[in-house]
């Protein structure tokens, strides 16, 4: 039984929210189809996710948060994007090999869904933001990106299924 008091955070480990996403049917196929619809919505008639500018790849990763935590039935969490079956998470999309952590995610010990699409498929992995798993420099928003021994401590769920095969919805 766990004890939550007023001044601590309750701490979910990363195999609870794996389990959590074992347990959702055809978890891989909503974050596929999610991925879909939010890239093309997000392309704006560009033939390529690698065309876009920071902006749009910015507005990307914000319409892929929306379409999963509506394909997969989440609340808005309270200190994180999403909330599923009692356990808050933060969505972390990259269109290139990295993800940037900001500090509030660092301090709250978030889990971190961690997707890395292209314009065919997708890979999707957790984990949960920690100094060991950061590199030491900064952007002007004082956000990380995970080190190599970060990258190493994702937990995949699924690397390289293709999704341009499915249409929009």
């Amino acid at each position: 039984m766990r004890q939550l008091l007023l001044w601590e955070q309750e701490e979910y480990r990363v195999e609870e929210f794996e389990a959590i996403a074992e347990k959702i049917e055809d978890f891989n196929g909503k974050i596929a189809s999610a991925i879909c619809n939010a890239v093309n919505e997000a392309k704006f008639g560009a033939q390529s996710i690698e065309d876009l500018d920071s902006l749009g790849k910015t507005v990307v990763g914000a319409r892929v948060e929306e379409h999963i935590r509506k394909g997969l039935a989440a609340r808005p969490g309270i200190d994180c994007d999403c909330l599923l079956e009692g356990v808050e998470f933060d969505i972390k999309t990259t269109v290139r090999k990295n993800w940037m952590i900001s500090p509030k995610q660092v301090r709250n010990k978030s889990i971190l869904l961690l997707l890395e699409i292209n314009d065919r498929a997708f890979s999707c992995g957790v984990i949960r933001a920690e100094e060991k798993f950061l590199s030491s420099g900064k952007n002007r928003d004082k956000k990380r990106s995970l080190s190599k021994s970060g990258k190493s401590n994702i937990n995949w769920l699924v690397r390289s299924l293709n999704y341009s095969n499915l249409s929009p919805k």
